[in-house]
């Protein structure tokens, strides 16, 4: 196990947890959820695993909230979890829009982003989950179908069902980017 890296995830229903504990599997790194505050400037690479809420990344800002990156060689690597598709460029602008306000910028200005689809399943949702969902479902229902986008149609359609779009294959991006030799800017 290499003790110069280390995954950490943030989840709150498992889609993150599950990415996390298979690229952990792969690389033969330590995985740790973000409740255990595991000090990420300990490490030579730091990969975050999280899960996307409301324009958040669970876990993300506190995980990071105290590192200043001014001398810091750090590598990192964050890969959000979601629903939305992350081969839309615009999704992926989306989220890491969101995550520059999570972040401090010297971490966000040096890290690699990585976006992974996720599960959703109403059943497992908690009431708070379920509202937002439901406020977000009515606000695009209420749109012209010429206005919607597929994300919104999808979102629509899958509404109170379970949607699996984990895909373990999705994860090779990351593997092959963290064999990489550090290479400082």
């Amino acid at each position: 196990m290499d003790s110069s890296a280390i995954i950490i995830y943030g989840s709150i229903y498992g889609s993150a947890r599950t990415y996390a504990l298979e690229l952990g599997r792969r690389t033969g790194i330590r995985v740790v959820d973000s409740k255990e505050r595991p000090a990420p400037g300990c490490y030579d690479t730091v990969v975050y695993i999280g899960s996307l809420y409301a324009g958040g990344m669970t876990g993300l800002e506190k995980t990071f909230r105290s590192w200043d990156r001014k001398d810091d060689r750090t590598r990192i690597f964050i890969a959000s979890v979601g629903i939305a598709d992350p081969s839309k460029e615009d999704n992926c602008e989306h989220i890491r829009s969101s995550l520059a306000g999570q972040l401090p910028a010297g971490v966000y200005r040096t890290a690699r982003f990585f976006h992974l689809r996720g599960c959703l399943d109403y059943q497992l949702l908690s009431f708070r989950h379920k509202a937002m969902m439901w406020m977000l479902v009515r606000m695009i229902s209420g749109r012209r179908a010429k206005d919607m986008s597929d994300e919104d149609r999808q979102i629509v359609e899958t509404y109170g069902k379970r949607v699996d779009f984990i895909d373990f294959d999705s994860l090779d991006p990351l593997v092959r980017a963290l064999a990489e030799p550090y290479h400082q800017a």
